[in-house]
């Protein structure tokens, strides 16, 4: 009976405040998009992570999967939802005329991302802002190319600049420029044997770069490849015909 009372009094106030509460409600709906708008990614992201988490929960509504199968749980969830075909265009990119490009949450770390590229042929070339994962550059802490992919392209993941794991494919025959410039926080990288040419300033300002890996069938390193790798103490090159330098600022490492 109280709440009866009540909804009478609201539904009364309601309809005698029509004006005022019409703009009540077009005040808050334009303040809520204003507020996804102003953190998009971040609520995207967020919001695959609930996703993804919600059908892991679901797989065990009851008994739960135990504090040591979280991880396990989620990565398999997470594998699911993007096998079933449920990704958005926010979760998932073309880069490429037969490349895809996924972002997957970190399961252990909040906020960040391994971002996962697949399919075949080249990657798409880019400028500093046009990768469709711009918005997540400070959040990828991990870059796994998988075989089938032959080029890694231009600024692909240029500003990574929390970037410390890369998985480059024995399939890749090219590192497209700028494409692992200034990720900071990359402390080694193994370039395959498939490799035969190194885009120039390619690992630009890797401040942290202390080791490096070339295959045998590298051809050429481009002008600034690895300048400004600060930290740089160990390069080493399986070709047996040392390759073509484009200047001398391939390992300009203090200028």
């Amino acid at each position: 009976i109280g709440w009866m009372h009540y909804r009478k009094q609201i539904t009364a106030w309601i309809r005698k405040h029509k004006i005022l509460t019409i703009g009540a409600f077009i005040a808050l709906s334009f303040a809520l998009g204003g507020a996804y708008l102003l953190k998009k990614d971040s609520a995207d992201g967020r919001l695959l992570m609930w996703k993804v988490a919600a059908q892991a929960v679901m797989e065990r509504p009851f008994g739960g999967h135990g504090w040591d199968q979280v991880a396990g749980a989620y990565g398999q969830a997470q594998e699911a939802y993007f096998a079933s075909g449920q990704a958005t265009p926010t979760e998932e990119w073309a880069c490429g005329a037969s490349v895809t490009a996924r972002l997957y949450p970190d399961a252990n770390a909040a906020g960040k991302y391994n971002l996962h590229v697949f399919g075949s042929g080249k990657m798409d070339n880019y400028s500093y802002t046009t990768m469709p994962w711009y918005a997540y550059l400070a959040n990828i802490t991990a870059v796994t190319v998988y075989e089938g992919v032959t080029g890694v392209g231009d600024y692909a993941f240029n500003y990574c600049a929390n970037l410390t794991n890369v998985t480059i494919p024995n399939s890749v025959t090219k590192i497209g420029e700028w494409a692992f410039g200034r990720c900071m926080s990359l402390s080694s990288v193994t370039i395959p044997n498939s490799v035969t040419a190194i885009g120039s300033s390619s690992f630009y300002e890797c401040h942290n770069l202390i080791s490096v890996t070339i295959g045998d069938s590298v051809k050429s390193i481009g002008s600034c490849a690895f300048d400004y790798c600060y930290s740089l103490i160990s390069v080493y090159c399986k070709a047996i015909t040392p390759p073509t330098l484009d200047d001398n600022h391939v390992f300009d490492l203090n200028d």
